[in-house]
């Protein structure tokens, strides 16, 4: 009677534990998020000492747990090394390209003058003409010597006498003089029997027809003058040249140019010989006729 007298129902009060438990009404249960502990009602915390106190209890030392990065940011790192390595990728790539393109063209442009010098060098192989013993004009037959010889050329270059690819006498050499030069060759084996020379300007002719007298039946015999080979002859060192088959030594003169190859032996005129006259009006060098040349094939002494 006496709640129907005033009216309304009043809530009896609870104690505080049964009030933060929520086991009663809904405004109860929303009463209850504000009493503290002790049945007092907790005060609101500012927004700022709230986060402090959270990075405190999480961050610090001791045996809090830490707390995780943003969710953002977590999925931002993977992303952006992937992106790198496709990048490095991308870039290995196109500078193993570039370097592979220039090394194929240098490769190429190596290998196209390669052939092409190769292509060169075949035509010119082809178009050389071959070289002869001695540098002769063709290749001498079986058992024969090949052989070419030159004159001095005025008093200033001296005579070369060749055989068989094998110079036997040149100024190279230092083994040739003034006046008659000569060299004495096995006809048989073609091995070299001496050389010398004579001086028929200011020397004596006596040793020169001492040594034509000594040389044997067989031996091939090739002169050449230099400067001048005839002013000292006598009437017999010419009989003696003329029996190894020369024919043009009878009128062999004063600087007059002369290249001559015979034998000891020879029963016929030898076909090698060259003879310039000395001559004013045809003279190349002043005072000496132009070098004279000659070049063939000896046969080979038979038993």
């Amino acid at each position: 009677s006496v709640l129907h007298r005033q009216g309304a129902c009043a809530a009896p009060r609870l104690p505080g534990s049964l009030a933060a438990s929520g086991s009663v009404g809904g405004g109860l249960g929303r009463a209850g998020f504000l009493l503290g502990a002790g049945g007092r009602a907790a005060k609101p915390e500012e927004p700022g000492k709230a986060e402090a106190r959270s990075a405190r209890s999480g961050g610090g030392g001791g045996g809090g747990t830490s707390r995780r990065p943003p969710t953002g940011l977590t999925a931002a790192r993977p992303q952006t090394g992937a992106a790198k390595l496709v990048v490095a990728v991308a870039v290995f790539l196109l500078t193993f390209y570039v370097i592979s393109q220039v090394f194929e063209i240098k490769m190429d442009a190596s290998l196209g003058n390669l052939f092409a010098r190769s292509a060169l060098d075949s035509a010119i192989r082809s178009t050389k003409p071959p070289r002869y013993k001695c540098g002769i004009s063709k290749a001498c037959p079986e058992k024969h010597f090949a052989f070419k010889m030159a004159s001095g050329a005025a008093n200033v270059v001296g005579p070369k006498i060749c055989l068989e690819d094998n110079v036997l006498m040149s100024g190279v050499k230092n083994n040739v003089g003034r006046g008659i030069n000569i060299a004495l060759v096995n006809g048989k084996t073609g091995e070299v029997i001496d050389t010398k020379f004579f001086d028929m300007w200011g020397g004596d002719v006596a040793p020169f027809i001492e040594f034509l007298k000594t040389i044997q039946d067989g031996t091939v015999v090739l002169m050449a003058t230099y400067d001048d080979g005839a002013t000292k002859l006598t009437d017999e060192a010419r009989r003696l040249i003329a029996e190894l088959g020369s024919t043009s030594i009878t009128s062999l003169g004063f600087r007059d140019n002369w290249v001559f190859c015979g034998g000891k032996g020879i029963k016929t005129k030898s076909p090698f010989e060259q003879h310039i006259k000395n001559n004013k009006e045809t003279n190349k060098y002043e005072g000496w006729p132009e070098v004279v040349e000659m070049e063939g094939c000896i046969p080979q002494k038979q038993d």
